[in-house]
């Protein structure tokens, strides 16, 4: 039998954005998670924002993962660009998150909160593009990159950059002058003027 959603329940998940987790089965998220994802998607645009915490306290699950089905949620026409270290990773997180849009839960949330059922119109690796996109831009729902390979007149209205910088970055120049390089190219000419980055 499918859940049946009621405005009220619409406003608890916004509230607390962990418990799309607890439908996928990420019940170790908590409040605190619903706070962090709050602080970085709801975060009044055209401000950039970070956020650091110890590992394994389920950053990319909670904030990554869970964030970005939160803000499509309420915001289905955003573009949003995830961006790691590496592509691969890149791609790795995205496909996660399709196959958590894939779940009977988050599907019947956004049939009740867009009025019908979403699917990927799109699904190459890398990017997807869901039904529930109501403008018509060259950039999908989410496209995944590497953080040096965000194309030049590629526009995004979120960008959400994760573990950008890791032991590698730390131990060579090089990675470190590359990855400063990616994040100027992504704040000057890749989010849209008025619209935020989050790191």
């Amino acid at each position: 039998m499918a859940f049946v959603w009621t405005p009220d329940l619409l406003c608890r998940v916004r509230d607390y954005p962990h418990l799309l987790g607890h439908m996928v089965g990420k019940t170790k998220l908590t409040e605190l998670h619903s706070d962090w994802i709050k602080l970085v998607w709801d975060t009044q645009p055209g401000k950039h924002f970070s956020l650091m915490s110890h590992r394994g306290a389920y950053k990319t699950t909670a904030i990554t993962e869970m964030g970005i089905i939160y803000h499509l949620l309420f915001h289905p026409s955003d573009r949003i660009a995830l961006i790691r270290e590496t592509y691969t990773e890149a791609a790795k997180t995205l496909d996660t998150i399709k196959k958590y849009m894939e779940s009977p839960a988050l599907k019947s949330l956004f049939a009740f909160a867009h009025h019908k059922e979403p699917f990927a119109v799109r699904s190459p690796e890398g990017s997807v593009l869901y039904s529930f996109k109501r403008t018509v831009t060259k950039e999908n729902s989410i496209d995944a990159y590497g953080i040096n390979q965000v194309p030049t007149g590629s526009h995004y209205d979120r960008i959400l950059c994760d573990d950008i910088v890791t032991i590698n970055s730390c131990l060579s120049r090089a990675c470190r002058e590359r990855v400063k390089q990616g994040v100027l190219e992504i704040v000057t000419n890749i989010i849209d003027p008025g619209k935020s980055c989050y790191f």
